[in-house]
């Protein structure tokens, strides 16, 4: 979207239904009739990529038509790696963390630090379950992330892309309860939003 003739709003939308909206600046004016051509050929040429095809392949996708020295291109390949690495946190949602307190474990102020430490952060708590399920709901795993701590994880697909659950707890939690009760909220939530 052209703001004056310098600037574009861009929005970029993911079939998973991720949105990053950014604001890029030119140092010259710019050609709104070529940029809605060269819209067109950047979602022809990268819908349907992953987030991480997008960034390693940009340059060769377009290749043929960065000869055209497009400066919107040109600034779209030289940046990719940004513009195309959306913030893990943004679709992760949490609660009952103070039901943790309830736990003998967790009265050790050290390891509930190390609880909320990794619960405040966002990019951490995404990186330890990004490693969880391929395949959606087949995949249960109990990671030791934190000692003392575990985090049993399953995987669901909604139709538009993937999520994963997770239950976090003492070493000792009732695993099998917890095993139940991730299978039931995979096997919900990819009901619930299939499109």
């Amino acid at each position: 979207i052209p703001l004056g003739n310098r600037k574009l709003f861009l929005i970029l939308t993911t079939t998973g239904g991720l949105i990053r909206r950014l604001t890029v600046e030119f140092p010259n004016q710019i050609d709104t009739h070529r940029l809605v051509a060269t819209c067109s050929l950047i979602n022809e040429r990268l819908g349907g990529l992953t987030l991480a095809e997008i960034r390693n392949t940009i340059r060769r996708r377009l290749s043929d038509v960065l000869i055209l020295r497009d400066a919107f291109l040109s600034r779209l390949v030289d940046s990719a790696d940004s513009i195309f690495r959306f913030s893990p946190d943004r679709g992760i949602h949490y609660f009952g963390t103070s039901q943790l307190l309830d736990q003998p474990e967790f009265r050790d102020l050290s390891r509930m630090k190390a609880v909320m430490a990794l619960l405040e952060n966002p990019v951490d708590l995404a990186n330890i379950l990004s490693i969880y399920g391929p395949t959606p709901g087949s995949d249960i795993r109990i990671s030791r992330a934190i000692e003392g701590v575990a985090i049993v994880c399953s995987s669901y697909e909604t139709g538009r892309g993937r999520g994963i659950v997770g239950v976090v707890g003492p070493p000792r939690m009732d695993y099998a309860r917890a095993v139940s009760i991730l299978s039931f909220s995979c096997r919900s939530l990819s009901d619930v939003f299939v499109v």
